[in-house]
């Protein structure tokens, strides 16, 4: 199996928003029963403590991997009477949902709300204004997973354990983050 570890991703972009001035920051995760989503919201809280901050319950919302999830969260504590100032989406879909939310309710996005998705998406670059994302290389993770099942067809499983199983994803500042809201 090859899998990616999150923390150090999660670290920057986390000290990203923090370096902003961001210490309101909700998160919108993936489906609960999901492994990956698990990892994601762990990693999160973790680099939030790391800053002394604490993830708010009522910031907190399941987008379900979708856009269409992403807008319902982003709706939920968008109209919080105290809202977050960034908000870190589970994948680059529910980011995109948040990002029409917001623009439904005349909110600049990285004006009035600070944006970073994950996963890479190409559709990241697309958007007005561009997506800071975490980029998973896909890439890597299917070269090492076919060179781990080679190895476990033509020599067993001890052969396949010697190639890598950690990918790390890395964080990309794009247009959809900046300065925290001044008042």
């Amino acid at each position: 199996m090859v899998v990616s570890d999150y923390q150090p991703a999660i670290d920057d972009l986390t000290r990203h928003l923090v370096d902003l001035g961001h210490s309101d920051i909700g998160f919108i995760s993936g489906p609960a029963d999901r492994i990956a989503s698990q990892k994601r919201h762990e990693c999160f809280i973790k680099a939030l403590q790391t800053h002394g901050l604490d993830l708010r319950p009522e910031w907190t919302r399941d987008g379900g991997f979708t856009f269409e999830g992403g807008m319902v969260a982003a709706r939920d504590i968008l109209a919080s009477e105290r809202r977050p100032t960034a908000i870190f989406a589970a994948n680059d879909e529910i980011a995109f949902g948040v990002m029409n939310v917001a623009h439904e309710l005349g909110l600049k996005i990285p004006d009035d709300l600070s944006l970073i998705g994950f996963d890479g998406s190409r559709f990241s670059t697309f958007v007005v204004p561009s997506l800071s994302t975490v980029i998973r290389d896909t890439d890597a993770m299917a070269r090492l997973g076919t060179q781990k099942l080679l190895a476990l067809i033509e020599k067993g499983p001890e052969a396949a354990r010697v190639y890598e199983s950690v990918v790390s994803p890395s964080f990309v500042s794009r247009e959809s983050t900046g300065p925290v809201p001044v008042g």
